[in-house]
């Protein structure tokens, strides 16, 4: 059983032969800027965040994955992430614009369904 989960493995790294990544887990805690609503949906609050550290703790949260499962409904991901972060500063609104350009860029073709993952999951530097 062993060697079959390992050829599997194999063949995924070199033949990305499914949508399962690994994602290795951020050394820093940023649990203090997660809550849970009433139905137990993560809430990112950024507002006391720096806003140097506001893309680090994006990407350590499972919201951006969650956002995500709603893709291909561009109006959906934007909805749920504008639902799911709070932020008194420049990151929300940056992020939003960022999400926007890459929905235009996978309408026009530019980029395809596996580009648009990629580029949402690692963000640049806003």
């Amino acid at each position: 059983m062993a060697e079959v989960i390992a050829i599997l493995f194999y063949l995924d790294s070199e033949y990305q032969i499914s949508d399962f990544k690994y994602t290795p887990m951020p050394h820093e805690d940023y649990s203090a800027y997660s809550s849970f609503d009433v139905v137990d949906n993560e809430i990112l609050t950024l507002s006391n965040a720096k806003e140097e550290d506001k893309i680090k703790i994006w990407k350590a949260s499972s919201i951006q994955y969650e956002v995500l499962d709603s893709f291909p409904r561009m109006e959906e991901m934007v909805e749920v992430y504008r639902d799911r972060v709070v932020d008194s500063g420049l990151f929300k609104s940056k992020f939003e614009n960022y999400i926007v350009e890459l929905q235009e860029c996978y309408i026009s073709g530019e980029i395809d369904a596996d580009e648009f993952k990629q580029a949402f999951l690692n963000p640049p530097s806003l």
